[in-house]
């Protein structure tokens, strides 16, 4: 540990809807959220436009363009269409076939231009987030290519994860580790140059005392582990984004009335998926509260009974885990 937190104090893990230092909130009620914080954790999730959504909007589009022409042609000649002015027509759209095809050129181009920026500008702006989302992000089943069912646990939770940080840490402390992070980044990129890639971050000690401070402080809001567990479950299942077709086992040629489609939009998070989520989660933690040296740093910054209390939750979640395996 180097003393990352603002004060030795612990937050105050009775009130189980509190942020560390700021005023209680109801985190039952999920009015509490601003619709602003709900866009902004997608931004920060990066959920945008995939090519199945613009190209499914493109096609809609040459669709009715289409019936428009049907039906204009119709129309000039008393709603009668013959064999051979259907054939006229055709000649007519082949013609632009090749304009089309550059439109959905140009469209898939743009959507990968887009996404390689959104990725970039989402880990230049929030490197703390992809750091504390590295300990969980091989639990996705968009990642591991298995269905979306049961106990498994998807991409989608993101938004209400960092909805969640920010109302368990605060948007300050938040904010705090965003910075640190990108000076951790910026150490690194100076020190390895172009050799540099985020696995380096991931296993920076300074970027796994950051993830171990945002563990600690988010346990212990786990004091009562049922009802945080419904709170988190509640709070993820009320803001699922859709599933995105193009990450469905089976992949966006299957279409949308398949059956791993139909599950996936179907999906919400169980008791049994949030704990392994948790587990992933508090990883340092764990790794920290089983060696004498961690419990030591633990103590020395938070005190010796947030530690033991640190040590029940983690203790208490692992058996949840178990007895979710049986």
């Amino acid at each position: 540990m180097s003393g990352i937190s603002n004060s030795k104090d612990p937050p105050p893990a009775d009130d189980a809807g509190s942020p560390p230092a700021d005023e209680p909130l109801d985190l039952s009620a999920d009015m509490a959220i601003d619709p602003g914080s709900v866009a902004a954790a997608r931004e920060r999730a990066g959920f945008i436009s995939t090519p199945t959504r613009q190209t499914r909007a493109l096609a809609e589009a040459v669709v009715a363009s289409i019936l428009e022409r049907l039906k204009t042609e119709a129309d000039a000649r008393n709603g009668m269409l013959t064999a051979d002015d259907l054939e006229e027509l055709r000649g007519e759209l082949e013609k632009k076939a090749d304009a089309l095809q550059q439109v959905f050129q140009v469209s898939f181009e743009e959507y990968v231009r887009a996404r390689e920026r959104a990725g970039w500008q989402r880990a230049r702006r929030y490197p703390f987030d992809r750091i504390i989302v590295n300990r969980v992000s091989h639990l996705f089943v968009e990642d591991t290519g298995q269905p979306l069912a049961g106990d498994a646990v998807s991409r989608r939770i993101l938004p209400a994860f960092f909805i969640a940080l920010n109302m368990m840490l605060g948007h300050d402390r938040v904010e705090s580790y965003q910075q640190l992070c990108t000076g951790i980044i910026d150490r690194l990129k100076d020190s390895l140059g172009e050799a540099f890639t985020w696995n380096d971050a991931y296993n920076d000690d300074e970027a796994r005392d950051v993830a171990l401070d945002a563990q600690i402080l988010i346990a212990l809001h786990f004091k009562d582990m049922q009802k945080r567990i419904g709170w988190f479950r509640n709070l993820i299942n009320n803001h699922l984004p859709p599933p995105d077709p193009d990450d469905l086992a089976g992949g966006p040629s299957d279409g949308l009335d398949n059956t791993a489609a139909q599950a996936a939009e179907y999906w919400e998070i169980t008791d049994a998926g949030l704990v392994r989520f948790l587990v992933s989660l508090f990883s340092e933690l764990a790794l920290a509260l089983e060696s004498l040296e961690g419990q030591e740093a633990i103590v020395a910054e938070y005190g010796a009974e947030t530690c033991a209390l640190l040590g029940r939750i983690i203790k208490q979640l692992g058996g949840l885990d178990e007895a979710a395996k049986s």
